[in-house]
């Protein structure tokens, strides 16, 4: 791995040679998944991006953080949907952090036997 490049767990298949393709692709990902997309970014990102992954991995960075991003989004929505379930009679256990603490220790010693 160079210098400036991120480790990229990626399979590389033949292209023919002048054709300007060069078909790397995420395993499990056929090279027909992929798109096109006309993306607009500040110049401080763009230049920011490469000095850090250089020119020909923009758009494998660019994947990666958006796909980043889109998990924390994804994460947040499903925290904000779950929020307050665990309340209620059921969920004594779960009322404070020493009662949480001493259930876990209760379940820990009765799981072991």
């Amino acid at each position: 791995m160079g210098v400036g490049r991120l480790p990229f767990k990626e399979k590389v298949t033949g292209s023919p040679p002048g054709s300007g393709t060069c078909n790397v692709r995420p395993y499990g990902t056929s090279v027909n998944a992929m798109a096109r997309a006309h993306v607009v970014l500040s110049e401080e990102t763009l230049r920011r991006v490469d000095a850090n992954v250089g020119k020909r991995e923009r758009s494998r960075f660019i994947e990666d953080a958006a796909r980043e991003k889109l998990d924390r989004i994804e994460l947040e929505k499903a925290l904000d949907a779950t929020f307050g379930v665990a309340r209620g009679p059921g969920y004594r256990h779960w009322k404070d952090r020493r009662t949480v603490a001493e259930w876990v220790r209760r379940t820990r010693r009765t799981e072991g036997r």
